[in-house]
């Protein structure tokens, strides 16, 4: 046997190995850290998820949670964790886009610390106004904005989170200048613009449905790139606003050195119970749209979203905090 066929039999055999091994896994409990608080809407997925691989693997998934600094704290924990196949991060868009681009020594780097698995939904941001707010549509809105510049205000529920940056996409795309309210959070964000105190608020389609269907906001746009299903009578914000196109949405990681047979299995794993009835069902019910892909998909949209919010961030002159 030669140098080299005895070579090609070792990658052969490695090979091999790596993929006995990613039949076989998981063998042990396979923990998703979530960056984000227990009840947060991307929590709430996670655990559907979760709950659903576990139905399938027979109770081996678990969601631990380590909020903190805007999803910094568990993205870093993440990052540390031992890349054997049985840790991932299941995260929101912004840990993975905005907060690396806006936040000071954010302590973990996408693409150097991680392995990117799979896309499992998105989420349209919904822009909603205070009940009695005088324009009802969106050109009324960006016209009210044109005639009273720095006037109009607009909560988001954290600096440099997904909605922040959609209120400066609009600026940039409308020519307006609304004042860019950050809360503490999306409770605080939503409260305000109920109670008046500002005019307008753009979050995930989860937590400001119910009250546009209870009278206590009125839906203005929605930024899906097409209609969605359930949200037929909520217009779109790109037929007024060319390129006001933002979903958020969830993914899965995994530490950088993860095998690539497992994250091959991971993504199979999703998708297929992406395709469960009941799990979409449940998501819909959430506003959550399934958005099932390949590794490879997942990399290269993540890597536009990235490059995107990248030119928002420099446009508005965003200095990280």
């Amino acid at each position: 046997m030669t140098r080299f066929t005895r070579y090609a039999a070792g990658i052969a055999l490695a090979a091999a190995s790596a993929f006995a091994h990613a039949q076989q896994w998981p063998t042990k409990q396979v923990r998703f850290i979530m960056p984000m608080p227990p009840g947060t809407a991307p929590d709430i997925i996670a655990r559907l998820v979760s709950e659903r691989l576990s139905k399938e693997w027979g109770n081996q998934a678990l969601t631990d949670n380590r909020p903190g600094a805007n999803g910094a704290i568990g993205m870093q924990a993440a990052a540390k964790a031992p890349a054997d196949g049985y840790t991932f991060v299941f995260a929101p868009a912004f840990a993975f886009t905005t907060v690396p681009l806006t936040m000071k020594n954010v302590g973990y780097d996408v693409e150097r610390d991680f392995t990117l698995v799979a896309r499992v939904g998105g989420t349209p941001m919904l822009i909603a106004a205070h009940a009695k707010f005088a324009p009802s549509t969106l050109s009324e809105v960006v016209q009210a904005a044109r005639e009273q510049p720095g006037k109009i205000n607009f909560a988001n529920p954290q600096y440099g989170s997904l909605p922040y940056l959609t209120i400066e996409m609009l600026n940039q795309l409308a020519g307006t200048r609304f004042y860019n309210v950050a809360f503490g959070g999306t409770i605080p964000a939503m409260t305000s613009t109920i109670n008046g105190d500002t005019a307008l608020v753009v979050d995930g389609i989860t937590p400001l449905l119910p009250h546009v269907k209870s009278g206590k906001l009125k839906a203005i746009a929605i930024t899906s790139p097409e209609v969605l299903p359930g949200l037929e009578s909520i217009p779109l914000a790109k037929d007024v606003v060319p390129g006001l196109n933002v979903m958020g949405w969830f993914g899965i990681a995994a530490p950088k050195a993860t095998p690539a047979a497992i994250v091959q299995r991971m993504n199979q794993e999703v998708n297929k119970a992406l395709a469960e009835p009941a799990l979409v069902a449940r998501l819909r019910e959430l506003g959550v749209y399934p958005m099932p892909g390949t590794v490879e998909d997942f990399a290269k949209f993540v890597g536009e979203e990235q490059r995107r919010f990248a030119k928002v961030v420099k446009e508005a002159k965003i200095e990280p905090q």
